[in-house]
């Protein structure tokens, strides 16, 4: 599998996952809460995230969800087209940033944590494969045999 198809796939199955988030967010917020509040009431690492009491914000978390899917299958249909990728790392290190501002702001909850962890873990994974496919196209290519000689080929002393 070459870079690129790599980054594609990688891009194709976030966009799933953004899809299926915004869903699960939109259509099943008291689960999905409940299921962010499993480790820290089983654990005790930080304070549990109280369900949401009005819904005007999880309409707006679900349209970030639903924008980044899209981003994400632009960016698998168009893998030269670094901007997509770009776009969605400076959306992972915004949220990223507010998460961690919330953590020490707010109160202690483990959906920051989590959130940060997450968000810094794609902006990661998605700036390790751009980099990967930067470093491949600086690779200089194997001359063919119909490439025409470069000034510093030809030895002028022969």
């Amino acid at each position: 599998m070459t870079t690129v198809s790599s980054y594609a796939r990688t891009m194709f199955v976030l966009g799933v996952a953004y899809a299926l988030s915004a869903a699960a967010f939109f259509f099943y917020p008291d689960e999905v809460f409940y299921l962010i509040n499993v480790m820290p009431n089983v654990f005790k690492l930080a304070e549990a995230i109280p369900n949401p009491v009005e819904r005007f914000w999880l309409v707006m978390a679900s349209g970030l969800l639903g924008t980044l899917a899209v981003a994400s299958f632009f960016a698998a249909r168009s893998p030269d087209i670094k901007g997509y990728g770009r776009l969605h790392i400076l959306s992972k290190l915004i949220s990223s940033a507010g998460f961690i501002y919330m953590f020490f702001h707010d109160k202690a909850y483990f959906a920051y944590l989590l959130g940060v962890t997450i968000d810094v873990l794609i902006a990661l994974l998605i700036s390790w494969k751009l980099i990967v496919i930067a470093h491949e196209n600086a690779k200089p290519s194997a001359p063919g045999p119909l490439s025409s000689p470069k000034e510093a080929d030809i030895d002028v002393h022969a």
